[in-house]
């Protein structure tokens, strides 16, 4: 039997409406090599097991299935690291989800051809069109004019954006580091680790695959908000893992898109009045705490302005984390001393934690610099009324 010469991975949940269209394309593919479907079903709740497993027991030794009977993604297991890498036999993965599907037969032979003959290239992609659920055009191009090009290898390393379900790559990545398992966007992550072993191209005779928009898409379907918190999340695991590892120009990369993405968040989306924002940003604080306080932001304290510091003291205010609050105000202090709002709001947190003095000390430097500032009046009132 001849070498597997490569393995299509496709991972799959509740996608009964869509994976036969998604097999079918890989089956539809003529190359002169061999090749192996290897689908890994997540649990799925409607048909899915069900059409997965008849299409592996038709086209037994071509198709692999893995089954599972409880949700791994649910438990913050990565199905492709986890279970998939381990039964790939291929010297090329070419990646496509359920509920997508190629549309050009001779895709699999053109990227495998071209990795064979160029060494220095480790990843080869596509376009793809975007349809939704009733199968209507959404955009005749998921990607932007801008990403239609072959990519350096930094460009890879810095998560520069692939289609993953139009990429072949070779197998070269043995064991995937421990931050992969952590991050909520594996595809910049793999990505960014293909970059060590060579460039990038970028493949426009291929014919368009086809990405599918509906409810039950983990992607799709998140708000602007969660995808980028998500990718947020993502980069803050791929500066850990570049620090890790003792790659200083990637780790302080890594970190200023997290204090970029950060910063334009919560420009556009913070709320004192909204819970459940104030909630989203605490966590994604909490979550990143090794990148997001106020040692890292000082340093970029001359790009994300002073605004970004109060908004940050009132979320903490406001989420009842008086210490961070006070933090984050006192810097603001530093920063604008003519401020008195600054000090007015100090005082109103130091009288909530009953510490009367420091309360009463900056509610004066607030009315030194605002004779009638009502609400510092006020504070001092209620204080000498506790006295």
């Amino acid at each position: 039997m001849k070498e597997i010469m490569a393995s299509i991975v496709c991972l799959t949940f509740n996608h009964e409406k869509f994976i036969a269209e998604a097999i079918e394309s890989f089956l539809a593919q003529r190359t002169s090599f061999p090749f192996e479907i290897i689908i890994h079903d997540d649990a799925s709740k409607d048909k899915t097991t069900e059409i997965v497993k008849k299409y592996a027991e038709k086209y037994a030794g071509k198709i692999t299935a893995i089954i599972q009977h409880e949700n791994q993604y649910s438990k913050g297991i990565k199905p492709f690291a986890k279970f998939v890498m381990p039964r790939i036999r291929g010297k090329y993965i070419a990646w496509c989800e359920g509920d997508d599907f190629w549309t050009d037969p001779y895709k699999l032979q053109k990227q495998v051809e071209f990795l064979e003959t160029n060494s220095e290239y480790v990843i080869c992609y596509h376009n793809a069109v975007v349809i939704n659920e009733q199968n209507q055009l959404v955009t005749n191009s998921k990607l932007p004019d801008f990403c239609k090009k072959d990519l350096t290898a930094d460009e890879l390393k810095i998560g520069s954006w692939v289609l993953m379900l139009t990429a072949c790559f070779r197998n070269v990545i043995r064991e995937l580091p421990e931050e992969f398992h952590k991050v909520r966007n594996g595809d910049t992550f793999l990505t960014s680790i293909l970059g060590n072993y060579g460039k990038g191209k970028y493949m426009p005779d291929i014919k368009n695959a086809v990405y599918r928009q509906h409810g039950n898409s983990v992607w799709s379907s998140l708000s602007i908000i969660e995808k980028n918190t998500f990718s947020i999340n993502t980069f803050a695991w791929l500066h850990r893992y570049y620090s890790r590892i003792g790659d200083k120009t990637y780790s302080d990369y890594f970190e200023r898109i997290v204090i970029t993405l950060f910063k334009s968040s919560i420009e556009k989306w913070y709320d004192s009045g909204n819970e459940k924002i104030c909630s989203i940003f605490s966590k994604l604080i909490d979550d990143n705490k090794d990148i997001i306080n106020i040692k890292t932001l000082l340093r970029y304290h001359k790009y994300i302005g002073e605004a970004i510091f109060y908004k940050l003291a009132l979320l903490n205010f406001n989420q009842k984390k008086y210490s961070e609050a006070i933090l984050y105000f006192h810097e603001i202090a530093k920063l604008n001393p003519m401020d008195a709002t600054v000090f007015n709001n100090l005082g109103v947190i130091y009288y909530n934690t009953g510490k009367l003095q420091e309360a009463e000390k900056n509610f004066k430097k607030a009315l030194d610099l605002k004779p009638a500032y009502r609400e510092a009046l006020l504070g001092m009132e209620k204080i000498h009324n506790v006295l």
